[in-house]
């Protein structure tokens, strides 16, 4: 309890005198775990001699159950903001607010519940068993479900889900245990409390590493953008004239890793088109167009540039399969390719004039390409390829080779770059 009244402390400081709304988040939801613990724990009862089977024991054990659900909905928010699921994918962000969903319902309930307990006195014990466990399970698959997709973010080299993902799973052992002392009366061994009570600290620890690298990760990016000389006045995407300098310690960095870096070049080929025909102001309209749509695909922690017009760059910051470059590059096309509806281009109230975009996507994913700027031509010239592709993606693995469509080279879940330009199986 001295640790987790520690990293409320700790919390607390970081949110409300440095300004950290990740800390600030953290506090939350240890000040949640903290009272979890007390009341499930049967503590408030012993201590203040509430009487079991009393109207206050029943409003206490509603307490529980709105405790539990509000603990593991602050935990999945957290999870979904931190993580970015929005950007992860569609199914994954509304899996997760269906979930959410859940738990507000079931908080709600439970609520109800309580103060029906206290203000009507009116004895609700025999619902009371069934929301304890309901909550109990809710609040378990909730964990389990929110610690299985950390991890599988954590093998894309995400450390922060790292984090998170033992964070869930040390959580869940002390809430199931607490659920099954406040639902069957049942009494654990004293060795087993001190277990649960360790993990669930290590757990508190770990969230906390989490909201400090959240908030690390926030203020390098508020420093970045104010730097306003490194970022496109347009679209707030580092420069051309400054991307071999964004990119290329990073691109070094993981080189000497030991991870292949991925580098994506996105590019709108008919934009000097649009801009001749229909004026710049059309011509922004697709280069903002272009960049949302890089932003809904891409993760938030993957480096992205303005290399030209609406030509971007990106370069993947984490260890990742071939199965996850082909779903992105793939996801990149069909976003990109949508037609944009241009505005102001004729004279009428809410005119959206459809234009046709010609954009090629191009992968450079090859360790025998040691310089940045040798990889951006590769996946330039990928690019290139690609508009001829019924994809819209092409890929280099080897220099000096002919790009290949990225649906008929990338497959399966290896790791390793392939030997020859083979389908992956």
């Amino acid at each position: 309890m001295g640790a987790l009244l520690a990293l409320i402390v700790a919390s607390a400081y970081d949110g409300f005198v440095r300004q950290s709304r990740p800390s600030r988040g953290a506090m939350g939801y240890f000040v949640l775990c903290v009272l979890t613990s007390l009341v499930g724990s049967g503590w408030v009862e012993a201590t203040f001699g509430v009487r079991a089977g009393s109207g206050l024991a029943d409003a206490l054990a509603w307490l529980f159950a709105v405790l539990v659900m509000a603990t593991a909905l602050a935990g999945l928010s957290g999870s979904r903001r931190w993580l970015g699921f929005p950007w992860r994918g569609p199914g994954l962000d509304r899996a997760m607010r269906a979930m959410q969903r859940m738990l507000q319902l079931g908080l709600a309930v439970a609520a109800a519940g309580m103060l029906v307990e206290i203000f009507l006195a009116q004895p609700l014990t025999p619902y009371l068993s069934a929301i304890t466990w309901a909550a109990g399970g809710l609040s378990v698959t909730t964990l389990f479900v929110c610690a299985y997709v950390c991890y599988r973010m954590a093998q894309l080299s995400d450390r922060l889900s790292l984090w998170l993902t033992w964070a869930t799973v040390l959580t869940a052992p002390g809430i199931a245990a607490l659920v099954l002392q406040r639902a069957t009366d049942a009494q654990l061994a004293p060795a087993l409390w001190a277990f649960l009570t360790a993990a669930h600290a290590l757990a508190m620890l770990c969230t906390a590493n989490a909201a400090l690298q959240q908030n690390l990760m926030h203020n390098a990016r508020h420093h970045a953008e104010a730097d306003a000389d490194n970022f496109d006045a347009l679209d707030r995407a580092a420069l051309g004239e400054r991307l071999a300098d964004v990119f290329t310690p990073k691109f070094d960095r993981l080189h000497q890793s030991s991870v292949t870096p991925a580098v994506i070049v996105v590019n709108v080929f008919n934009h000097d088109d649009i801009a001749q025909h229909h004026g710049l102001a059309a011509a922004d309209q697709v280069t903002l167009a272009t960049l949302a749509r890089l932003r809904s695909v891409l993760n938030p922690h993957d480096a992205l540039a303005r290399y030209f017009d609406a030509c971007f760059v990106v370069l993947i910051r984490a260890q990742v399969d071939t199965h996850y470059l082909r779903e992105v590059c793939l996801r990149l096309a069909a976003s990109v390719r949508r037609d944009v509806a241009l505005r102001g281009l004729t004279a009428l109230q809410n005119d959206n004039t459809p234009m046709e975009l010609d954009v090629g996507v191009g992968l450079c994913w090859s360790d025998r390409v040691a310089q940045f700027s040798e990889a951006l031509g590769q996946a330039g010239a990928a690019a290139s390829a690609a508009r001829d592709e019924a994809s819209k993606a092409s890929v280099v693995l080897y220099p000096g080779k002919p790009p290949l469509p990225v649906e008929a080279v990338l497959g399966g879940h290896t790791r390793a770059v392939p030997s020859q330009h083979a389908p992956l199986e």
